[in-house]
């Protein structure tokens, strides 16, 4: 778009990443579908279970508490992106548009 603007490029990096988590949230139940683990690894060490335990197609109890931090992720790299509302140029604002559906998905999350 030809914005050189620092404020606009922080936020767009945060909206970039908290649409990125979004994208592996939603794809959780295909994922566990196919007994495959789709959460950081060092999430789920941080909850006590290993990827060993999603391929058996047991979940543990403790699985839905890493998803929560995921979503915490999400909804502060979210956030820290509209943080900058005040400081993007308005040419900008087109581009930051997508992050405008992650707010709707973080809102009726929680």
């Amino acid at each position: 778009m030809g914005i050189n603007n620092v404020h606009a490029d922080h936020a767009a990096s945060h909206a970039g990443k908290a649409l990125g988590i979004v994208t592996q949230l939603r794809a959780l139940p295909f994922h566990l579908s196919r007994q495959r683990l789709m959460i950081p690894l060092d999430m789920a060490a941080k909850h006590k279970f290993v990827e060993n335990d999603i391929a058996r197609g047991n979940l543990p109890p403790q699985f839905s508490d890493a998803v929560f931090d995921m979503a915490t992720l999400g909804n502060d790299h979210l956030i820290t992106a509209r943080s900058f509302k005040q400081q993007v140029p308005s040419e900008a604002a087109s581009a930051l548009l997508p992050a405008v559906r992650l707010f709707f998905f973080f809102f009726f999350l929680s």
